[in-house]
């Protein structure tokens, strides 16, 4: 592989490394203030649909964006940079990511299926779990 794939390689790799380190932050932050997704959008005078694109893959956020999320949580965005070893460079960041995933899904809570379909969606299917939707417990 050439010196230029892999640095166009590590750089869309760091780049959608940082949007889902800002995205969990943002995640871990109305959890913890038990803020919700609407609530936000109220704060911020956006539609829900607005902040939900703030969650999305493609979402391009600024830094402006950014610290207006974190303003209308009473936080102030403070950015953190460290140096990135050798290995990392080369399998790219990902592994950051692993670590911030792994880190968050120890906090989920367990389900347990219920007799009734999320929403009418599930229903157009027809499989045999077109009457079955996950409910938290």
């Amino acid at each position: 592989m050439s010196e230029w794939v892999k640095s166009d390689y590590r750089r869309a790799t760091a780049e959608q490394d940082a949007l889902l380190d800002v995205q969990f932050a943002i995640m871990d932050i109305l959890r913890d203030s038990g803020v919700s997704k609407e609530e936000l959008a109220r704060r911020l005078a956006v539609s829900k649909s607005r902040v939900s694109q703030l969650f999305s893959p493609d979402a391009n956020l600024t830094i402006r964006q950014i610290a207006r999320v974190y303003d209308a949580l009473d936080r102030v965005f403070v950015p953190t940079s460290r140096s990135v070893g050798a290995g990392e460079k080369d399998a790219g960041c990902w592994m950051l990511g692993v670590d911030r995933l792994r880190e968050s899904l120890q906090n989920v809570k367990p389900f347990t299926v219920v007799d009734h379909p999320a929403n009418e969606n599930y229903t157009e299917f027809g499989g045999p779990w077109d009457h079955v939707a996950m409910e938290a417990a």
